[in-house]
Protein backbone atom coordinates (compact mmCIF):
# COMPACT_ATOMS: atom_id res chain seq x y z
CA UNK A 1 0.00 0.00 0.00
CA UNK A 2 1.32 3.44 -1.37
CA UNK A 3 0.66 6.42 1.18
CA UNK A 4 0.94 10.04 0.38
CA UNK A 5 -0.12 13.27 2.87
CA UNK A 6 -1.13 16.04 0.67
CA UNK A 7 -1.57 19.24 2.37
CA UNK A 8 -4.88 20.95 2.06
CA UNK A 9 -3.51 24.19 0.99
CA UNK A 10 -3.02 22.78 -2.34
CA UNK A 11 -2.80 26.01 -4.65
CA UNK A 12 -4.74 25.75 -8.04
CA UNK A 13 -1.68 25.95 -10.34
CA UNK A 14 -0.31 22.63 -7.84
CA UNK A 15 -0.24 19.85 -9.90
CA UNK A 16 -1.71 16.57 -8.21
CA UNK A 17 -1.79 14.22 -10.97
CA UNK A 18 0.45 11.81 -8.44
CA UNK A 19 -3.01 11.05 -6.54
CA UNK A 20 -4.48 9.36 -9.33
CA UNK A 21 -5.67 5.65 -8.36
CA UNK A 22 -5.25 6.41 -4.91
CA UNK A 23 -6.92 6.56 -1.87
CA UNK A 24 -7.56 10.11 0.04
CA UNK A 25 -8.71 10.39 3.39
CA UNK A 26 -10.09 14.26 3.90
CA UNK A 27 -10.98 15.69 7.21
CA UNK A 28 -13.53 18.18 7.36
CA UNK A 29 -14.52 17.03 3.88
CA UNK A 30 -18.27 17.86 3.64
CA UNK A 31 -17.72 21.84 3.52
CA UNK A 32 -15.27 24.80 2.60
CA UNK A 33 -11.76 23.91 1.83
CA UNK A 34 -12.23 20.13 2.78
CA UNK A 35 -14.86 19.57 0.31
CA UNK A 36 -12.63 22.09 -2.20
CA UNK A 37 -9.94 19.30 -1.73
CA UNK A 38 -12.49 16.11 -2.16
CA UNK A 39 -13.83 17.43 -5.14
CA UNK A 40 -10.11 18.12 -6.87
CA UNK A 41 -8.37 15.22 -5.86
CA UNK A 42 -11.91 13.34 -6.45
CA UNK A 43 -12.09 15.45 -10.78
CA UNK A 44 -7.74 14.37 -10.68
CA UNK A 45 -8.43 10.69 -10.14
CA UNK A 46 -8.23 9.88 -6.68
CA UNK A 47 -11.10 7.54 -4.41
CA UNK A 48 -11.68 9.48 -1.87
CA UNK A 49 -12.95 8.76 1.80
CA UNK A 50 -14.58 12.06 3.42
CA UNK A 51 -14.83 12.27 7.28
CA UNK A 52 -17.03 14.56 8.86
CA UNK A 53 -19.22 15.38 11.48
CA UNK A 54 -22.78 12.96 11.59
CA UNK A 55 -24.70 16.09 10.74
CA UNK A 56 -22.52 17.19 8.02
CA UNK A 57 -23.84 17.21 4.10
CA UNK A 58 -20.88 14.32 3.82
CA UNK A 59 -24.21 12.44 2.16
CA UNK A 60 -24.89 14.91 -0.24
CA UNK A 61 -21.14 15.23 -1.31
CA UNK A 62 -20.52 11.88 -2.07
CA UNK A 63 -23.58 11.80 -3.76
CA UNK A 64 -22.61 14.79 -6.29
CA UNK A 65 -19.38 13.50 -6.95
CA UNK A 66 -20.72 9.82 -7.85
CA UNK A 67 -18.28 7.03 -7.60
CA UNK A 68 -15.25 6.22 -6.16
CA UNK A 69 -16.29 8.86 -2.86
CA UNK A 70 -17.64 7.30 0.65
CA UNK A 71 -18.99 9.24 3.68
CA UNK A 72 -17.64 7.76 7.29
CA UNK A 73 -19.51 9.78 10.13
CA UNK A 74 -16.55 10.69 12.62
CA UNK A 75 -15.17 13.64 15.06
CA UNK A 76 -11.63 13.61 15.24
CA UNK A 77 -11.95 16.62 17.38
CA UNK A 78 -9.41 16.56 20.37
CA UNK A 79 -11.27 15.98 23.47
CA UNK A 80 -9.56 16.51 26.69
Amino acid sequence: MKVVLISRCLQPQTNIHIVQGLVALVTGGASGLGKATIERLHRQGAKVALLDMAKSRGDEVVKELGGDAIFTPADVSLHS
